[in-house]
């Protein structure tokens, strides 16, 4: 029996001698679980990144306000307040800026004001908050401070504010708050040691942060890729858009910019648009973004997700140029050619242009008899018949002062149709001048929109009727 044991003994000390020379040799084969990169700011249950210090601003979000110098040396713009980031959850507006800077640099506050918080609050050592309530009411949230950089003389700001909320927690401007937090992960195979500021107004509006610093000099303009079609909020190849994809197609940017950064690449702080000539439509400029105080409300409706990306080693943004707060907007369904002159700038003011011109295949299906049109006392009547009607909804009258001139539509609601194929109309303009002379021209409506096919002119002379031999079915210019 103590033979036995003897030998197992000894099998079990080759096995484990085996075991230890295969794991010295052969390391690779050892199981170990990679940590998953921590995000940039840690998320919250309800997609929000709330601390003790939300709730204390009362500033106003549009309220004139100072400009500081910033807290130190900023070597990059590493992201800003309307940056896409997903790190696997939620996505979300990054809702305040990255300034990137080595590790162990100090971190000042130029505004002073009262300490209102101290806070861990994420998981591990890098979510450390300190936060400053200014004389002006906004709240001054930095996060990644180092916690054992913290000077004790700013913890007992804290707990002097802690006991009184009125009185307490007063520190100069240009005190130390701490220093930059060692970050783990490289982006972009550069270091993203940072700080990340986000600065709240009452409500907990988030601002943007570059409104309270003086300008940082920015020689990199901003750029578009790429400007295209989108239908279902999905990239479509080509540039046409056929009678059925009316509803639901838009137009989109691949856009971006860099700022004090070769790699970062963040997306405009302004982007606007003239369509078919018409006056510029602003998007967005984000003093804020379209949430004010909910960073992941609007944010993929802002951009067309995918493609857009915002991570580590993924920084692209398509930008939607239909988004507004109350829901799409609408693109032309006339039929024909058109084009939209799209802008962006950064902040500093440097912007970019791009051009884009696409086709919409939607023809009318009206047939017309004639127009015809005659001064009366009550205003000029037009009147029009068809021989057959189609799928087309009501007709739009519109009126130009000259055969070339812009045309205006004068009825304020669709003039339906009537149920029967040949049919006749009359609409009498009634704010017509006395004396002048206009150019009258019609265009059908179906279920997709207006078609932009015009049929006309008919001229009438205010006080005297004109005839013109000549009737012309054209599409929109």
């Amino acid at each position: 029996m103590r033979e036995s044991n003897h030998f197992s003994k000894l099998l079990l000390r080759r096995a484990c001698l085996f075991i230890f020379l295969v794991l010295a040799v052969f390391p690779g084969m050892t199981a170990t679980a990679k940590p998953a990169d921590p995000p940039e700011e840690e998320p919250q249950l309800d997609n929000t990144i709330q601390t003790r210090s939300a709730g204390l601003a009362w500033g106003s979000p549009d309220g004139a306000h100072s400009v500081y110098a910033w807290p130190f040396q900023v070597v990059q713009m590493g992201h800003v307040i309307q940056s896409y980031q997903d790190y696997g959850g939620a996505p979300y507006f990054h809702h305040g800026i990255d300034m990137v800077a080595p590790n162990g640099t100090e971190v000042f506050t130029r505004s002073g004001g009262q300490v209102v918080n101290i806070q861990n609050y994420g998981s591990g050592g890098l979510y450390w908050e300190v936060a400053i309530l200014d004389a002006e009411g906004y709240v001054w949230q930095y996060h990644h401070i180092d916690k054992l950089s913290i000077p004790s003389a700013v913890h007992q700001a804290y707990q002097s504010w802690q006991a009184d909320h009125q009185h307490g927690g007063f520190i100069l401007p240009d005190t130390k708050l701490g220093e930059i937090v060692y970050w783990p992960v490289k982006s972009f195979n550069d270091l993203f040691h940072h700080i990340h500021l986000n600065i709240l107004a009452a409500g907990d509006i988030y601002l943007n942060p570059l409104e309270f610093h003086t300008l940082l000099p920015d020689n990199q303009p901003p750029f578009i890729q790429k400007t295209g079609l989108l239908v279902n909020n999905a990239i479509i190849p080509g540039g046409t858009i056929t009678e059925s994809q009316i509803p639901t197609y838009g137009l989109y940017i691949h856009s971006g910019d860099l700022f004090l950064s070769p790699v970062y690449t963040l997306p405009p702080y302004k982007i606007a648009f003239s369509l078919d000539g018409a006056p510029w439509t602003i998007v967005w400029e984000f003093h804020t973004f379209p949430g004010g105080s909910g960073i992941s409300q609007f944010v993929n409706d802002f951009y067309v997700v995918p493609p857009t990306c915002g991570d580590y080693g993924c920084r692209e943004f398509y930008i939607d140029l239909g988004f507004t707060l109350q829901g799409q907007r609408p693109f032309p369904s006339q039929n024909g050619s058109h084009t939209i002159l799209v802008q962006v700038w950064d902040y500093n003011q440097n912007s970019a242009q791009d051009s884009y011109s696409w086709t919409v295949v939607h023809p009318s299906s009206v047939v017309y008899a004639g127009l015809s049109g005659a001064y009366t006392p009550a205003g000029n009547l037009i009147q029009w018949s068809t021989t057959s009607q189609g799928d087309a909804l009501g007709f739009n009258l519109y009126r130009s002062e000259s055969l070339e001139g812009q045309k205006t539509k004068i009825n304020s609601s669709l003039i339906p149709r009537l149920n029967l194929n040949t049919a006749e109309y009359s609409y009498t303009d009634d704010s017509a001048v006395l004396g002048r002379v206009y150019w009258y021209w019609l265009e059908d409506e179906d279920g997709y929109g207006p078609t932009g096919v015009y049929y006309g002119p008919q001229i009438v002379r205010t006080g005297l009727a004109l005839s013109l031999p000549l009737v012309i079915k054209g599409e929109a210019n």
